[in-house]
């Protein structure tokens, strides 16, 4: 979490954020080092801040900055898959999935976890119609290491898992 620091120490003074992420970074230094629920809560945090409006994602720095937030966000997520996995939640390594690829045409399965979201929320497609819809982005890895994709049909964009679509 060296990478916290570093960011702290390049944010400049002005507003509230170089002491929010002191804040945080205090919290996981303070964390017992095997108490992974507790550093997953305050990663999960950390990643927090990067959602809603007026929020980091949203405050405006320098462009060395603006790069180095995006890094800082990816290590976090990995950072929280870690411990994700070693609070003995079921997690999954990349190599475990055949992916899908863009163009390839899918149905959104009833009743399945259609994403896991970083705070480990399952949202379920209980709503499902009979679309078809169409990969367009392998978007990332979900909290649970679970490839996750942007599907479309019409002008309807979704987020999903990959065993919560089938190939059509």
């Amino acid at each position: 979490m060296k990478f916290v620091s570093e960011l702290i120490i390049m944010l400049p003074g002005g507003d509230n954020w170089p002491a929010w992420w002191s804040q945080m970074y205090e919290k996981y230094k303070d964390a017992d080092e095997f108490d992974y629920e507790e550093r997953l809560r305050v990663v999960q945090g950390m990643m927090s801040c990067y959602a809603g409006m007026c929020s980091f994602n949203d405050t405006n720095y320098p462009a060395e900055i603006e790069r180095f937030k995006g890094e800082i966000y990816l290590k976090l997520e990995a950072e929280a898959r870690k411990f994700w996995k070693l609070t003995g939640r079921k997690s999954y390594s990349d190599d475990e999935f055949s992916k899908f690829s863009v163009g390839d045409k899918v149905h959104l399965l009833k009743d399945q976890i259609l994403f896991i979201d970083r705070m480990g929320a399952e949202h379920r497609a209980d709503f499902v119609h009979d679309h078809e819809y169409s990969i367009v982005e392998n978007s990332d890895l979900e909290i649970t290491g679970m490839p996750l994709y942007t599907v479309q049909h019409g002008h309807t964009y979704r987020v999903a898992r990959h065993t919560g679509l089938r190939k059509s």
